[in-house]
């Protein structure tokens, strides 16, 4: 008996030329709708305070150790000059203390960042635009003009004067979660944005404005060189500058922006 081989039933040749295309596209066409969405970069901004984290009982060292650990970031976006960096993290592998000047000054990167980033592995990436000939050009004119213009200069000081008294009133001065509100930005922008009317034209370079600018093409020029890995990215940077960030940060379509109490809350 000769055994014949069943053929088995074939789509028809006219059904498969319809069907072909859309087969052949269906996967693109998934791919191009998720793709996108799944390999942005999420970043998370968290304000600091400074000198201020090493007393606060609100805001203190434990509470933004806990932050960063429940952000759980892969890397760390900071205000810490590009210079800076590499000197402050050798010093504190060699045996935990930080004497670079400029790092040293910040309880958030010596006893908080530096430690936590052997424990999570996260990356530090530097950001800040300071540099101490700027720093030095920005208090000589600062100390030239409350000589030569004190009604000027007292009138930008007046503004940080009441920025600090209104955040104390409202609670919002080491506030971790107030601090992270539109409610917080909003005050700090006024405040910050009537120093700048008065004094960033004599600042040039050392300006409020020309700070922020400075600052964030760092950022811009991390999150680029970073785009599309699917990464959570934390940017801890003084919350004053928050609001100005924030601002720019949200035109991006390279990266999602999440909130801090999606991770945290007190």
């Amino acid at each position: 008996m000769i055994l014949r081989r069943t053929r088995p039933a074939m789509v028809s040749d006219r059904v498969l030329r319809v069907l072909l295309p859309a087969l052949v596209l269906l996967p693109l066409w998934g791919c191009e709708r998720t793709a996108p969405a799944t390999r942005r970069n999420e970043l998370v901004v968290v304000g600091t305070i400074g000198r201020q984290h090493a007393t606060s009982t609100r805001f203190g060292l434990d509470q933004l150790r806990a932050m960063i650990r429940a952000i759980d970031p892969d890397v760390v976006l900071c205000e810490i000059p590009p210079d800076r960096l590499d000197t402050a993290l050798r010093e504190f592998q060699a045996d935990g203390t930080v004497r670079e000047p400029r790092v040293s000054q910040f309880p958030e990167y010596t006893e908080v960042l530096f430690p936590l980033a052997a424990e999570l592995r996260f990356e530090i990436v530097p950001c800040a635009a300071w540099d101490a000939d700027g720093d030095r050009a920005r208090r000589a004119t600062l100390d030239r003009l409350a000589d030569e213009e004190p009604q000027r200069f007292g009138d930008a000081r007046d503004a940080l004067d009441w920025l600090a008294t209104r955040l104390e009133s409202e609670g919002l001065s080491d506030d971790p979660v107030g601090m992270h509100t539109p409610a917080y930005d909003a005050l700090v922008a006024e405040a910050l944005g009537a120093y700048a009317e008065r004094l960033d034209g004599d600042l040039g370079p050392g300006g409020w404005q020309a700070g922020n600018q400075a600052h964030y093409a760092l950022i811009d020029s991390a999150l680029r060189s970073r785009a599309a890995r699917g990464e959570r990215c934390l940017l801890l940077f003084s919350a004053w500058h928050k609001y100005w960030l924030l601002r720019e940060l949200r035109q991006r379509s390279d990266i999602r922006l999440r909130d801090l109490d999606e991770f945290w809350r007190p």
